[in-house]
C-alpha cells in the first residue's frame, strides 16, 4: 500500500496544489504523475509512503507526460524470470 504525495502548479491558474493518491501499484502512482504533466501541469515535488513509514522521494525530471507502467510490470517479470532461474 503505497500514498503518492505530490505537489503541482499549473500556469493557466497560477496555483500550486499539494495532492495525495492511494495506490497499492507503483506504476499506478507513476502513471498519475505522468498524466499530469501531459495535462500541462509541473511536479514540483513527489514522494512515495509506504505504512510501515518508508520514504522515497521521486527524481521529478523523469516525468515526461508519457506512461511508464507498462515498462515497469515488464522490467518486474523480467527480473522475477532471472530470480527464478538462479541455480
Amino acid at each position: 500500500m503505497l500514498l503518492l504525495i505530490f505537489t503541482v502548479f499549473h500556469p493557466d491558474d497560477s496555483d500550486i496544489r499539494s495532492l495525495v493518491f492511494y495506490s497499492e501499484r507503483l506504476e499506478a502512482s507513476i502513471d498519475l504523475l505522468n498524466y499530469y504533466v501531459k495535462l500541462g501541469y509541473t511536479i514540483l515535488s513527489a514522494g512515495l509512503k509506504e505504512l510501515d513509514g518508508n520514504e522515497i522521494t521521486l527524481p521529478i525530471e523523469v516525468f515526461d507526460g508519457e506512461p511508464m507502467g507498462d515498462y515497469i510490470l515488464r522490467l518486474q517479470e523480467e527480473w522475477k524470470k532471472i530470480l527464478n532461474n538462479r541455480p
